[in-house]
């Protein structure tokens, strides 16, 4: 057994039902009880392949860092808050920011607000502060009834939400970036109104390629290419410093040996899916797509603070569709979509993006006197950067570890949360529903036996991309690169391309108000008192931030505090990113 499905896919009375049912024993099932030889196999694989990717997301953001934060001067957005909270006056131990009246009112009025909202969850009736406005539906009447009916996002655009979280950091991203976030719905719009009035649907399907999804999905190839493309000479040298040629002086030690570990992840990882039984030729292009999955993430957040990210495409997904059902296969495809869903399907927490924030963050406390900020701060003690991968692996490893144990041992005791659709239905069938698709068409072709049994280079024989599939990644990567290139050749040019990139997927879709009302903010302020004005609402904005995360945190540990108490899950409450 691989350790592709735990216990081969078969029903196993102790590995398997008793995990899903829970343990109904008189005594609690200790964690040395746990059926831990049946789980080797499939830990070997998915522990191993999930600490490759977690150290190669750690070694590629100390990369691609010093070329994005020296070079390019991206403003990490998310470093500079953090910059600003934590801002000391010299002489003084405690933060600029909490001597500020206006941070301490957003802080009040977040919490009020969402101590409001908490009671009413828990029913216990009272004030309800609103923060989506579905009556706003209606207004779909003022677009063609296809767009308003059929695009799958579209409902997004007539609900508006409230996300102070969101509100408080767009006043910390550039004009052009806010606004950009803030359109999103209106470019999604416009995208889907131009597809129906030429007869086309708008598809959304993350694991078998909608047409949305591959429009999306080469808006992020695209965008790969410009950052390729703008730090060309900087990975010549980082490549150059790999094979041991001479390289320019400036590329630092730490980055070459960091490139070499991330080639050495990526060999391993693609061995062990080989290994596993995944053909070599799907194998190599899947792990090439994972690593562009993560390196994007963080470029995307570096420049403009978007901290709720999903690709919504599947590399298993855009394989099928560039190659076509045959080349691929039921199996190859089966396989590279459960490594996409397990690795990259939900990365709203990719470890890239919180390197090389963690990165930028020690460049700050390094820096003598701040570019962000007019205060200056004192030089902390030399930093052994290469020591930082190697410690956040450790860090993951124990963490692994201690989870691993943790949540098996509470599910084997208490079962699966079966009210959880989502984790427990919609999300694990989306692979295997287009897998089982791909066994009915291949068998109707009578392709099915020849698309199973071809191996290798063989797999070229069968090469036919998906009809359209290769056009709608184009116009994905167009969109980008022409707005990439009107914003390098026009200085009025008001958008950026990211707004392509995150186009009618789910988070953009539920935050795109937030970013609009954050950016209308922030212009105000600059246009009617300046650059002086905007620093005096400063505060103000990261309160809002603060608010939004004490009063996640309150009703978590409530939350946890009830659950522990009577073994019942507590109400869902709407806070920093939940409606």
């Amino acid at each position: 057994d691989p350790g592709w499905l735990l216990a081969g896919g078969d029903e196993d009375p102790l590995a398997t039902t008793m995990l899903t049912g829970g343990w109904d024993g008189p005594r609690v099932l200790p964690p040395t009880d746990l059926p831990w030889s049946v789980w080797r196999p499939t830990l070997l694989l998915w522990g191993s392949l999930a600490l490759l990717v977690f150290l190669s997301g750690i070694l590629l953001a100390t990369v691609v860092h010093p070329q994005w934060a020296r070079h390019e001067l991206l403003p990490y957005p998310l470093a500079r808050f953090v910059g600003e909270l934590t801002a000391r006056a010299p002489g003084s131990s405690v933060p600029i920011v909490l001597r500020s009246k206006l941070f301490w009112l957003a802080v009040g009025f977040v919490l009020f607000v969402h101590a409001l909202n908490g009671l009413n969850a828990w029913q216990i009736p009272f004030i309800v502060f609103p923060r989506n406005f579905p009556a706003f539906l209606n207004a779909r009447v003022l677009l063609p009834d296809a767009v308003a009916v059929n695009a799958p996002m579209a409902w997004a655009v007539f609900i508006p939400q409230l996300f102070f979280a969101v509100i408080g950091l767009s006043f910390f991203l550039r004009t052009e970036v806010s606004l950009s976030l803030g359109l999103v719905g209106a470019a999604y719009l416009a995208m889907a109104s131009f597809m129906y009035a030429n007869g086309q649907a708008v598809e959304y399907n993350v694991a078998g390629a909608g047409n949305s999804n591959l429009v999306v999905f080469g808006a992020w190839f695209a965008g790969a290419v410009v950052v390729l493309y703008v730090g060309r000479g900087y990975y010549a040298a980082v490549l150059r410093g790999m094979l041991g040629l001479p390289r320019a002086a400036e590329t630092p030690p730490t980055v070459i040996w960091a490139a070499r570990g991330l080639l050495l992840c990526a060999i391993l990882a693609t061995g062990l899916l080989v290994q596993a039984g995944l053909d070599w030729i799907i194998a190599v292009p899947l792990v090439l797509l994972v690593l562009m999955v993560l390196m994007m993430i963080a470029r995307i957040n570096a420049e403009t603070g978007a901290f709720l990210l999903l690709p919504e495409w599947y590399p298993a997904a855009i394989l099928l569709a560039v190659a076509g059902d045959a080349a691929l296969g039921p199996t190859g495809y089966l396989l590279a979509g459960m490594v996409s869903a397990i690795l990259v399907g939900e990365p709203t927490e990719a470890v890239t993006a919180m390197t090389a924030n963690g990165l930028r963050m020690i460049d700050r406390a390094a820096e003598t006197d701040d570019a962000d900020s007019p205060i200056p701060h004192p030089a902390p003690p030399p930093t052994r950067l290469p020591r930082t991968p190697l410690a956040m692996l450790a860090a993951a490893a124990i963490a692994f570890a201690v989870l691993l144990i943790v949540v098996l041992t509470i599910q084997y005791n208490q079962g699966l949360n079966l009210d959880d659709k989502w984790a427990t239905n919609v999300f694990p069938s989306r692979v295997p529903d287009v897998a089982s698709k791909l066994v009915e068409e291949l068998s109707a072709r009578q392709q099915l036996d020849q698309s199973t049994a071809a191996q290798g280079w063989e797999r070229l024989a069968l090469l036919r991309p998906r009809p359209g599939a290769l056009g709608w990644i184009s116009l994905g990567a167009v969109l980008v690169l022409a707005c990439a290139y009107a914003r390098l050749r026009f200085a009025w040019w008001p958008l950026h391309p990211v707004v392509f990139m995150v186009m009618g997927t789910h988070p953009a879709m539920h935050l795109h108000y937030s970013f609009l009302l954050g950016w209308a903010i922030k212009a105000s302020v600059v246009r009617l008192g300046g650059v002086r004005a905007a620093r005096t609402v400063e505060p103000l904005m990261v309160g809002l931030i603060v608010g939004d995360i004490l009063a996640m945190l309150i009703w978590a540990l409530i939350g946890a505090a009830y659950y522990l108490s009577t073994g019942l899950y507590p109400p869902r409450i709407g806070t920093m990113l939940s409606t």
